[in-house]
């Protein structure tokens, strides 16, 4: 378990190599593990909060929801979350309609330390970088840097649905999340002319 305030990843990582490697993985590998990382990178959800998540949430007459309704454990609120259309499709060909999304041993959900393993071995074992590098925190960060880099112009709105995604108390923290490069910052003041 990593030590509270210490930066235990370095951001976040490339989305689109990360979603090869779920697609990978759920169709030749560990399905679970394939499953999971694409739900974190298409929700930005907490590793506890998909370790409790059960699939028989996500279908209601062998359909996908339209939405996820998740108890966030950092704020103790309910939260709804839409499924995207690339969700939705990750969940239709996940092959099961039923049980924990990440199993451990007897049907019970795997352990975030174990998952954090073998995350860390899937990740170095497909070029994601270091074991240090890869993390369930870091597939978070990067779906938050995905929302980010996607809404380019209205950087400070999307500095506040993420806030609000993330259950943070402030954009400042968003900011820091998100590690905004100097020149990030140097460009807006930039933008001022």
């Amino acid at each position: 378990m990593a030590t509270k305030g210490l930066n235990t990843t370095k951001g976040s990582l490339d989305w689109d190599h990360l979603m090869t490697i779920a697609r990978a993985e759920m169709k030749e590998g560990d399905k679970d593990l394939g499953l999971y990382i694409a739900i974190s990178l298409y929700t930005g959800l907490r590793a506890n909060e998909i370790q409790k998540l059960k699939l028989e949430k996500c279908f209601v007459n062998k359909q996908v929801v339209d939405h996820l309704t998740i108890f966030q454990s950092k704020n103790r609120k309910f939260r709804k979350i839409k499924v995207s259309s690339g969700l939705k499709e990750v969940l239709e060909g996940c092959g099961r309609r039923s049980g924990y999304i990440i199993r451990g041993r007897r049907n019970k959900p795997m352990t975030i330390q174990r998952l954090n393993i073998k995350i860390k071995e899937i990740g170095v074992r497909h070029g994601v970088g270091s074991a240090s590098e890869i993390s369930t925190h870091a597939l978070r960060k990067t779906f938050a840097r995905r929302v980010y880099d996607r809404n380019k112009g209205r950087e400070e709105a999307t500095l506040v649905l993420l806030s609000e995604i993330f259950g943070h108390s402030s954009t400042a923290i968003t900011r820091r999340y998100l590690g905004l490069t100097q020149d990030e910052l140097d460009g807006a003041y930039n933008n001022l002319g």
